[in-house]
């Protein structure tokens, strides 16, 4: 028996770092090529919880590196997903208080990879207070109005 609560209490070590793990790679914060500039990929199902759990990643993380800007990037997060989780109408809720904490603390927040259908039932489910977000419907858009914004410029060498 006692045997048998040694392997349960390894079993939930080990649970518990794997939960750590995913915790960490849900928000990875990315940093760009443009300098205080950080990347944000999701991707898989959002819930209450992790959608909390990426804010709380992202305000630490931006505070922590002194960035002033965050592109979030929603092209691995699918309209269905969404639908089945949290609803688009919270998902608006939590985008726009996302928006207003990293507007309080200077940062800029863009976002990219909403596909037609996503932006669609976002603005549906109530999204007149995304209208102040800046938006861009591929990474490539996004990393181009921050290097214009920033005054630089990528090419070839000579």
């Amino acid at each position: 028996m006692n045997d048998l609560n040694q392997e349960l209490m390894e079993l939930k070590e080990k649970l518990k770092g794997y939960e750590d793990l995913i915790k960490q790679l849900s928000a990875p914060i990315i940093p760009s090529i443009v300098p205080n500039a950080f990347l944000v990929p999701l991707n898989g199902i959002l819930s209450v919880e992790r959608f909390h759990h990426i804010q709380e990643t992202i305000v630490n993380g931006i505070a922590r590196e002194k960035a002033d800007t965050v592109l979030i990037d929603f092209t691995g997060i699918s309209s269905l997903e969404v639908e089945d989780s949290m609803g688009y109408q919270l998902l608006n809720e939590k985008i726009n208080d996302l928006v207003n904490a990293l507007n309080l603390m200077g940062v800029e927040t863009l976002f990219v990879g909403f596909s037609p259908k996503f932006a669609q039932n976002l603005i549906l489910s109530n999204g007149s207070n995304l209208v102040n977000i800046k938006a861009y419907d591929k990474f490539k858009t996004g990393l181009q109005y921050l290097l214009d914004k920033k005054g630089l410029e990528i090419r070839k060498k000579s």
